[in-house]
């Protein structure tokens, strides 16, 4: 279960990340950079959210599951996540 645990993780990170990155965005005075960054966000948000939802349905495994199908679900996740977050920084500098 510490996949789900981890899952649920990223996913509250996502949701910090999201309202750090908002502030800087609002106040961002170029607004093509901060359409951008509130576009990152969006696929941020949409991401955390699939997340919860598969910790939620995965916290109830099926018996046909293993735990390497969850795991890398997790991971596929957290590698989509790790993408945003470096382009999310690399517009913000």
């Amino acid at each position: 279960m510490d996949v789900i645990v981890t899952a649920k993780d990223i996913a509250k990170a996502g949701g910090i990340l999201d309202g750090v990155a908002r502030n800087i965005a609002d106040h961002c005075p170029d607004s093509q950079y901060q359409r951008d960054i509130y576009g990152y966000l969006d696929q941020v948000r949409l991401y955390c959210h699939q997340l919860n939802i598969t910790a939620s349905v995965k916290a109830k495994p099926s018996p046909t599951d293993t735990m390497d199908t969850v795991s890398q679900r997790i991971h596929t996740h957290s590698h989509m996540h790790t993408q945003l977050t470096s382009n999310i920084c690399i517009q913000v500098l």
